[in-house]
């Protein structure tokens, strides 16, 4: 790994549900590689998870705050993210339906992406929704938003 010189920085648990641990499978955070070319996917760091096993532990170093997300070699929510942080401790409880929003959880440890959360719920969520009425009344408006 080309972060391998430093020592961890981050601590990710993931709490599994038990259909995430109903099977044996490889789980991967992964981000992106912006020493090299900025747009490499990278995979900091990796576990194997046992049948039965709930609990997971990565440890892993960032130079700087970038969103991760988790990958399932096997079963898992597709899509799930969260925004990471240098010198921080996550807790994540995990079930197979968390990645259809994609990042949309709180998270335990979390502070900029739990911020962010609250800024989408408060801010851009209802803006969206006032858009989407808008638009139901004006079919021009819903053209040009979704363009």
């Amino acid at each position: 790994m080309v972060y391998s010189q430093n020592a961890p920085n981050i601590k990710v648990t993931l709490h599994l549900d038990d259909y995430l641990c109903s099977e044996e499978q490889w789980v991967y955070i992964r981000g992106y590689n912006t020493v090299i070319s900025g747009s490499e996917y990278f995979i900091f760091d990796s576990a194997y998870v046992a049948k039965g096993q709930h609990l997971v532990e990565f440890n892993y170093y960032i130079p700087y705050e970038q969103i991760q997300y988790i990958l399932f070699s096997k079963m898992g929510p597709d899509g799930f993210y969260f925004e990471a942080e240098p010198d921080m401790s996550f807790e994540i409880d995990l079930g197979v339906a968390d990645g259809e929003g994609g990042g949309t959880k709180m998270i335990k440890g979390g502070t900029s992406h739990n911020e962010e959360r609250l800024f989408y719920d408060r801010v851009i969520n209802p803006l969206k929704n006032k858009i989407t009425e808008c638009s139901e009344r004006d079919p021009v408006l819903l053209d040009s938003i979704d363009y």
